[in-house]
């Protein structure tokens, strides 16, 4: 596997740019592609940087801190179970949405 495989892509055009939503397993933190915004799930206030998660990989090969994000996010809608974060000061990736399941 490459670095980061699509699974589904879907392409649209906003104000006469191409944009996509992709689907993709593999390791993103690795990739040298720029996203604009990042969705990964976790359980409800569950922000631990594990050696085998997505939130991890973030921490250990980005120094992107998922739960420094959550304590002050852009749009806050924990209550429904997602937030938007602020800008994030790395290359690859502008904003993080977090999808957070009950439990």
């Amino acid at each position: 596997m490459s670095t980061l495989d699509t699974i589904w892509e879907y392409a649209f055009f906003q104000d006469g740019v191409k944009k996509k939503i992709r689907l993709q397993i593999g390791d993103i933190c690795s990739s040298e592609e720029e996203f604009d915004i990042l969705v990964c799930s976790a359980f409800k206030n569950d922000y631990a940087a594990t050696a085998r998660s997505l939130i991890g990989a973030l921490w250990l090969q980005r120094k992107i801190s998922v739960s420094a994000l959550a304590a002050d996010p852009a749009i806050d809608l924990k209550e429904y179970g997602c937030w938007l974060s602020n800008t994030i000061d790395d290359n690859f990736i502008q904003r993080g949405i977090k999808i957070q399941k009950s439990g």
